[in-house]
């Protein structure tokens, strides 16, 4: 009697743990917090060029007033802490693009000069031979002498480059490398070049570069992808490289210095213009005078 009791209640217990199984409604996991996106973080920079230069392109170029022989616009580009233009593959194409535009009648000198004893092109900056040539057709399969000539950017083919004697008298172009610098390294920069442009204007543009935390490259997930228009700089210009980050790591204890005011030389005035890079934003620039 005892144990049928005891195999009844057992029954009992289990039917009822049935029926409450199958009544209790469907209980939903609690949803879980929406992921926080990091902020987007942006570093200020600067592109610049010297006073009296312009930018094209990725490069900063000053277009003579006067007209020269080769070797005296050599050193003429040099006093002005500059060298007469290299145009590579890129750069090349920017430039005659700005120099069709401006509906410009002269020639004008290039860093380009003929070593007739090896018998090919060098750069009289560092004499290097030219890698990329852009000459036009009757150039290099021309039969004609070339010792002594030199190479320059000829009007009437759409700027293409030939070759003159480089006794001849004419206008000339110099290059300066444009630097991508921090604001801390700007004021370095303005006080290099008021020993050489001493109360002229310098021409500077601020760019905003947009690191996105989400973004990783696939090869190193360590690495913050930038994406915006300074990637087309760099990829367009190997002249400039991106700032290098600091490896050495900093002791969280150290005070930290206290935020210097911004000084800039009086001698030598800047024409400022903000650029503000967004992501997958065109390779052209987008300047905004703010008046300054």
């Amino acid at each position: 009697m005892q144990r049928k009791m005891i195999l009844s209640a057992f029954c009992l217990l289990a039917a009822v743990l049935m029926v409450q199984g199958n009544q209790a409604p469907d209980r939903q996991a609690p949803a879980s917090a929406p992921a926080r996106t990091p902020a987007l973080r942006y570093k200020r920079m600067f592109v610049m060029c010297p006073p009296s230069f312009i930018r094209i392109g990725n490069e900063c170029y000053y277009i003579s007033k006067n007209k020269l022989n080769w070797l005296d616009a050599y050193f003429e580009c040099k006093d002005r802490n500059a060298k007469l233009a290299e145009p590579m593959k890129y750069e090349d194409k920017h430039l005659r693009r700005h120099l069709q535009k401006t509906d410009r009648k002269e020639d004008l000198w290039i860093g380009g000069t003929y070593n007739w004893k090896l018998q090919k092109w060098q750069w009289g900056h560092n004499g290097r031979e030219i890698e990329h040539q852009s000459f036009s057709q009757m150039v290099p399969g021309s039969s004609r002498d070339l010792k002594f000539h030199c190479a320059l950017l000829r009007s009437d083919i759409k700027f293409r480059w030939s070759a003159e004697e480089c006794t001849k008298k004419m206008d000339f172009i110099c290059q300066h490398r444009m630097p991508l610098v921090t604001e801390q390294s700007r004021n370095q920069v303005y006080s290099r070049w008021n020993e050489t442009f001493p109360n002229q204007q310098a021409n500077e543009k601020m760019v905003y570069i947009v690191n996105d935390p989400n973004n990783r490259t696939r090869s190193d997930p360590s690495k913050v992808r930038i994406y915006n228009s300074v990637k087309q700089v760099y990829r367009f210009n190997p002249s400039i490289h991106p700032p290098r980050q600091q490896t050495h790591r900093r002791n969280p204890n150290r005070a930290r210095k206290p935020n210097r005011e911004e000084y800039i030389p009086n001698d030598v005035y800047r024409k400022q213009q903000v650029s503000q890079y967004a992501p997958e934003a065109t390779n052209e620039l987008t300047p905004y005078d703010n008046g300054v």
